[in-house]
């Protein structure tokens, strides 16, 4: 986990595996502690968002961006 400098916002995340092939079913789902509310998500360097779930994630290396109402931002590592 990567926080911001003086902010208190920490994430975690918890992974489902992609178990098919030749579809994308793996699943992040992201938990969130400190900064300040509302938060928004990013997967991958995609657009922020509201949901702190995603679905129809690839095997592999991912990373998430979580920013809060302050516009602090913490970045974590997904496999």
């Amino acid at each position: 986990v990567v926080a911001s400098s003086g902010s208190t916002l920490a994430a975690t995340v918890t992974v489902g595996a992609d178990t098919q092939c030749l579809t994308n079913n793996g699943t992040i789902s992201v938990s969130t502690q400190g900064g300040t509310a509302p938060y928004q998500f990013q997967l991958d360097g995609g657009s922020f968002g509201t949901n702190a779930s995603f679905t129809g994630v690839a095997a592999g290396n991912h990373t998430v961006v979580v920013k809060d109402a302050a516009n602090c931002q913490v970045s974590v590592s997904a496999v």
